[in-house]
C-alpha cells in the first residue's frame, strides 16, 4: 500500500470516499462532544462507536446512499 495516502484515497470510488469521510467526520464530532462533556464532569458508559452510527445513517440517507 505504501505511504502515499492520496493514491489510496483516489483509488476509492465515490461511495467509499463518502462513507469513509462521513465516518471520520462523525467520529471527530463525537470525540469533541465527549471531551467537552468530560471536561464538564459529565461521564457515561456508552462507547463512542455506538454513539455516531445514527449520524452516519442519516447523512448517507440524505445523500441517497442508504441502500
Amino acid at each position: 500500500m505504501g505511504n502515499d495516502l492520496t493514491a489510496v484515497w483516489t483509488a476509492l470510488n465515490e461511495r467509499q470516499q463518502f462513507y469513509l469521510g462521513t465516518i471520520y467526520d462523525a467520529d471527530q464530532a463525537k470525540e469533541s462532544e465527549r471531551a467537552a462533556a468530560g471536561a464538564a464532569g459529565k461521564w457515561d458508559r456508552i462507547p463512542c462507536s455506538a454513539a455516531f452510527v445514527p449520524r452516519v445513517r442519516s447523512r448517507s440517507a440524505a445523500n441517497g446512499l442508504d441502500s
